[in-house]
């Protein structure tokens, strides 16, 4: 572990000593292991202070370094799982469990419904942990997860649907109003557009249900073009993909498999020889989900993907 580098935590506590009571909150977003229980740590040693940034900008500090035992449900069986270089931060709601850390320290994480299973390298379960309020907790003597939040904590959705892995705006809004997250205050007006969660979403461009441009008039003005595939299942000749072409005034349909993606230059070039051979015609324009092509132009860089 790098004492030196700062630490990223969703969450800080409102500060003074641990309390009575025990949320341990499972969290795949976590950069580090921490707990403000420090007579839970053993094999405690005390470190340079760490700055650790909470969700709402404020730094606090990891002052000690330790193992922790944390107690886990697995069925009707209880589990301990032991913990190594879990930073002590006494301003810190609750323990903070790295599902990265605990990949690194030999155990393994699976996410399934609305249950965490974390199990051993031989692939033993080693605890069941579900999902409650939008958080994979496991709690001891406390009635919610108020601990782990600042009372009366300023935020913006934004900057909250970041902390938070870009969940959606409606969700944290429910979650807020559910108490999931309680302390939070949302900034009035501050449900910005999310760049990132836009570029992950788009695929093509969209299809318009009406015609923008006027139809061509001749065969081979305008042909639309696509390349699908793999198909799970081959075909007799071992081909996984197929190249589409749809000539845009006859709705003339060619569609050609393949066994590779490369292929769908030659399969151009073939049909254009074809047509103008057979029937004088030179395709002009091309269409696809990416750009417009002029016929002129190589084409090479377009189809082979």
């Amino acid at each position: 572990m790098e004492d030196s580098a700062p630490l990223a935590a969703p969450f800080a506590g409102s500060g003074g000593s641990a309390t009575d009571t025990t949320v341990d909150l499972f969290d795949s977003g976590a950069s580090s292991h921490m707990t403000s229980n420090r007579s839970a740590l053993t094999e405690y040693r005390s470190i340079e202070p760490i700055p650790i940034c909470a969700a709402n900008q404020t730094l606090f500090q990891g002052v000690g370094c330790g193992t922790l035992t944390v107690e886990v449900p697995n069925g009707e069986n209880k589990m301990h799982l032991r913990i190594r270089d879990v930073l002590y931060a006494p301003k810190l709601g609750a323990s903070l469990i790295s599902i990265g850390k605990l990949t690194e320290q030999g155990f393994t994480a699976q996410f399934k419904g609305s249950q965490l299973i974390i199990g051993s390298q031989n692939g033993q379960q080693q605890g069941v942990i579900e999902k409650r309020n939008g958080l994979y907790s496991v709690s001891r003597k406390i009635d919610s997860a108020a601990a782990v939040t600042t009372p009366h904590t300023t935020i913006s959705l934004y900057d909250l649907h970041c902390r938070l892995g870009h969940l959606n705006y409606g969700a944290i809004r429910r979650m807020i109003a559910n108490k999931s997250l309680p302390g939070f205050t949302i900034l009035p007006l501050t449900e910005v557009e999310c760049i990132p969660c836009n570029l992950a979403k788009m695929k093509t461009k969209e299809i318009r249900k009406t015609r923008s441009l006027p139809k061509a008039e001749r065969f081979g003005d305008v042909v639309s073009m696509d390349i699908w595939g793999p198909a799970r299942t081959e075909t007799i000749h071992h081909h996984r993909y197929t190249f589409t072409l749809i000539d845009n005034a006859t709705r003339w349909l060619w569609m050609p498999t393949m066994r590779l993606k490369s292929e769908a230059l030659s399969k151009l070039v073939g049909i254009e020889s074809r047509e103008e051979l057979q029937h004088g015609v030179k395709f002009k324009r091309y269409y696809s989900d990416r750009d417009c092509y002029n016929a002129s132009l190589s084409l090479s860089s377009t189809l082979e993907l």
